[in-house]
């Protein structure tokens, strides 16, 4: 026969469904209470600044940012701008040969 195996219970790891949970938010007791609090207060105070400046911007990117409508407007400028660049660079080059041509004939003629 086999002897059981004797647990010591002030060493023994519960399973974690079985452990004691903590409680609080963290280490300290009532005389620490005030300070936690007054730490909590200092960050709401500058998280109320950081959220104000973040309002502001906002603010600042709606008056002053391009809405659907306006890059819309663009996109048909640009659009217009790039088929008439086209049309001037054909016309140009069919230009040039031609330009080409005549004095390559005239220089022929002459020789």
């Amino acid at each position: 026969m086999t002897k059981p195996e004797v647990i010591d219970i002030a060493t023994a790891r519960l399973p974690a469904h079985n452990r004691p949970r903590k409680r609080g938010g963290g280490p300290g007791g009532p005389d620490d209470m005030e300070q936690r609090v007054a730490n909590l207060e200092q960050v709401t105070a500058d998280m109320r600044v950081t959220l104000a400046r973040i309002d502001e911007r906002t603010e600042s990117i709606e008056k002053h940012g391009a809405t659907k409508a306006n890059l819309a407007g663009v996109e048909t400028s640009v659009k217009s701008v790039e088929s008439t660049m086209i049309k001037w660079f054909v016309g140009t080059a069919i230009t040039l040969v031609a330009l080409a041509a005549a004095i390559s004939f005239g220089a022929a003629a002459l020789i």
